[in-house]
């Protein structure tokens, strides 16, 4: 017996239905857990080297937008008479005009502390004026002071002032060095110091030499001041007693301010 068509419809609709009945529910997909926000990362400084003793850094903005990174690397105090100082000695001697040389340096047992200092600009920002410099620390007083690179020695003085008691600026933008000249402080049985006298002088920036003043009488705003201290200038008397810090928006800097006592 032979079906009509309406009844074949009928049985591959049964048929159809069967086999999806048939079929698994599929189970429902397992929750996700919610993706947390990937945190911004904090740029890390760089690593300091490792005879550095103390690393000071502060931003300095102008009247005009420019904004520029100060840093100064302080590195540990080397005896007059060790290789690596030659360098830093012969800068002192050459500064001086004759006036210090090695016998001297030999006879009171001097050390010299290297600082690196650097004024980098900021990305994007306008350039920076160039008759807005920076005064730096330390500055001369009981000790001895050389500048090369970018960093200058002051030139509102007596024309006579040796070079190694004048002041030291930062005129803008640039890279440069300061050694700092120190009797008494090598590791002779003579000597008092045993390295530790860099810390007896403040390093940092300011923008102006009377201390009054405001931003807007020199064109220059400093911020974000901040400094570290390592374990090998803490163990160099670093960070002592009589150490302090000047955080203003014209000065920072950190170390014993000179108060013109020996």
């Amino acid at each position: 017996m032979s079906l009509r068509p309406a009844a074949l419809s009928a049985v591959f609709a049964l048929i159809t239905l069967t086999l999806v009945g048939c079929q698994p529910t599929p189970a429902p997909a397992p929750e996700q857990p919610p993706v947390a926000e990937t945190p911004t990362a904090t740029p890390e400084a760089e690593p300091l080297p490792e005879d550095a003793l103390l690393f000071i850094s502060a931003t300095a903005t102008a009247e005009n937008g420019a904004v520029v990174e100060l840093t100064q690397i302080v590195h540990r105090s080397l005896a007059w008479n060790d290789p690596a100082a030659t360098a830093s000695a012969d800068l002192m001697s050459q500064v001086c005009e004759g006036s210090l040389e090695t016998s001297v340096y030999d006879e009171q047992l001097w050390t010299f502390t290297r600082v690196d200092v650097a004024a980098t600009p900021v990305d994007g920002t306008p350039t920076w004026p160039a008759d807005l410099a920076f005064r730096l620390f330390p500055q001369p007083g009981n000790d001895a002071v050389a500048a090369d690179g970018a960093v200058v020695d002051d030139e509102d003085v007596d024309i006579a002032t040796p070079f190694c008691v004048r002041e030291k600026r930062l005129p803008g933008v640039g890279e440069g060095l300061i050694v700092l000249g120190i009797a008494g402080d090598t590791d002779e049985l003579s000597a008092a110091g045993n390295f530790t006298r860099w810390a007896n002088t403040s390093y940092g920036f300011g923008t102006t030499k009377v201390q009054s003043q405001s931003p807007a009488d020199t064109g220059i705003t400093i911020s974000d001041c901040y400094y570290t201290v390592t374990d090998l200038g803490a163990s160099l008397n670093g960070d002592n007693e009589n150490w302090s810090l000047t955080d203003t928006d014209t000065t920072c800097s950190v170390g014993t301010p000179f108060t013109g006592a020996e």
